[in-house]
């Protein structure tokens, strides 16, 4: 055989390595990977549902996290997911998962409030689970239930207390939002230059994320050794009622709402004894809307009237975006259960990063 047919032959292998060493990452982000070496359980809690949007938020957690894969430090891991409710923190049913997702919802109040029938069983099973390791990630309701007493508009309300923090929430501004008759509106979060993996490779970007009534977080500043330091991962960007302009009820003396989240925190991340936890005001297990549509001057982007249920607004402008937050969820939950790293930067890691990718804003 000539040189010049050693030559071609020679540089198809090269070709062809170089192709299969680039195209390997992108065929690993599609879950393909055979049996997992190691299951993590992912517990989707489900509370009294009150509105549609919380009536979504567990079916599309299941779907999202149930039996999804990704590697990290060449092992594959695999998410179970399965639901957790009340009477199961009751009966002391938690040590079967690794970490708990609780899906935004204002009926913890009233879980909590449930709770005293049974000597405050459910709070105390779920302070021990997260002190003994589990992680916590909760949005919304489940994030204002996690902080200090008081929560604002509940006064007979005790909360689980296991993050440092206070939720900042008035009952005539940013729970308005809660009287909602279609699928919440968008704001944007600042994502902050942190030490924490979560958001890796998105510091100091904007982020369209899904509003419905969250809270901020303010320090609280209590002394307790098993508090660790608060990480902020992000800070709300936009006020809500610049966004969506909306009004009380008559009932609550009527005028514009006017809330005050703006540059306070809105995601978090830390640790209570051994467990972590990460706590989001907004909902990134919900779908949002592209950055384009949230900063849009129309102004019929946003609809509001009384009707037998009482005060609704409505979002209008542009098409809400399914999953387009899931990954924050994704990438929070390997967090917790310390299978995400800020350092590693072999292919496995590469591999979580498409795998838990956002969708462009």
């Amino acid at each position: 055989m000539s040189w010049e047919a050693n030559r071609k032959i020679l540089l198809t292998l090269i070709v062809l390595l170089v192709l299969s060493s680039i195209l390997a990452p992108l065929n690993a982000g599609s879950f393909r990977w055979g049996k997992a070496d190691e299951t993590i359980h992912v517990g989707i809690y489900k509370a009294w549902n009150s509105t549609a949007h919380v009536s979504a938020a567990v079916p599309l957690l299941l779907k999202y996290l149930d039996g999804a894969k990704w590697k990290y430090r060449g092992k594959t891991y695999e998410f179970k997911a399965s639901i957790v409710e009340f009477k199961d923190v009751i009966d002391g049913e938690l040590d079967k998962y690794d970490t708990l997702v609780l899906p935004g919802n204002g009926y913890y109040m009233l879980e909590s409030l449930l709770d005293i029938f049974y000597n405050n069983k459910w709070k105390e099973n779920m302070r021990k689970f997260v002190e003994n390791g589990g992680g916590y990630i909760g949005t919304c309701g489940a994030a204002i239930i996690a902080c200090q007493n008081p929560i604002v508009g509940w006064p007979f309300i005790k909360t689980l207390g296991i993050v440092n923090l206070y939720a900042y929430e008035t009952v005539l501004n940013e729970a308005q939002y809660y009287l909602q008759d279609g699928l919440g509106i968008p704001v944007l979060i600042h994502i902050k230059h942190s030490l924490n993996p979560i958001f890796k490779g998105f510091y100091g970007s904007l982020r369209s994320i899904n509003y419905f009534g969250g809270p901020a977080f303010i320090p609280a500043h209590k002394h307790d050794k098993k508090y660790g330091r608060i990480i902020v991962l992000a800070t709300y960007a936009t006020e809500p009622s610049e966004i969506a302009p909306i009004h009380r009820p008559p009932v609550l003396g009527g005028g514009p709402v006017k809330t005050n989240l703006k540059g306070k925190y809105a995601i978090i991340a830390t640790t209570y004894g051994k467990g972590r936890i990460v706590l989001f005001g907004p909902h990134p297990e919900l779908w949002s809307w592209r950055i384009d549509k949230v900063l849009s001057d129309n102004e019929s982007r946003i609809e509001e009237g009384i009707n037998a249920r009482g005060k609704w607004y409505k979002w209008k402008e542009g098409i809400p975006i399914p999953n387009y937050n899931m990954w924050m969820i994704k990438r929070s939950i390997t967090w917790t259960v310390g299978k995400l790293s800020l350092s590693e930067k072999t292919q496995q890691v590469t591999t979580v990063e498409r795998v838990i990718q956002p969708q462009s804003t």
